[in-house]
């Protein structure tokens, strides 16, 4: 009787102990994706000329939030796109469902192509490089984040 209720006790130990390692690896999973939630800004330098303030900080903006639910929201020289995510450690991975609100496919194939791929990898000093292979010249801009989420 007594070697069946310690028999019990290390089992229902061992399930514990199972359990708070499997919470303990999902929590870092987790916090591994939380490092890129929020907001991350970089300058494109696509116009450096004279033209007014606003519009050469437009057109050389690029700002993109990466939210908690798989998607983001993308401004890219004024144009707004949007679509979903994938994390995958030091590299996110975003896929453009949406250009100026309406669905990516409604455009051109050229368009659709320049859409494609698009891929952010994490820097050691925090920042973050984005890579645009399909975009004029295979781009890189690094992007430094503007507000957490």
């Amino acid at each position: 009787m007594a070697a069946t209720k310690r028999s019990i006790t290390v089992a229902l130990s061992a399930l514990g102990l199972l359990s708070l390692s499997g919470i303990g690896l999902l929590t870092g999973c987790e916090n591994t994706s939380q490092k890129w939630h929020g907001t991350w800004e970089g300058d494109m330098k696509r116009l450096q000329s004279s033209a007014p303030d606003d519009v050469e900080r437009t057109i050389n903006l690029l700002r993109i939030t990466i939210l908690p639910d798989g998607t983001f929201e993308m401004l890219e020289s004024g144009l707004s796109k949007s679509g979903t995510t994938r994390l995958d450690g030091d590299k996110a991975y975003l896929k453009v469902k949406k250009l100026l609100g309406q669905p990516i496919e409604q455009s051109g194939p050229g368009t659709q192509r320049e859409n494609e791929d698009l891929v952010l990898e994490w820097g050691e000093d925090g920042t973050v490089v984005w890579h645009d292979p399909s975009g004029y010249g295979g781009v890189e801009v690094q992007l430094k984040r503007a507000s957490q989420r």
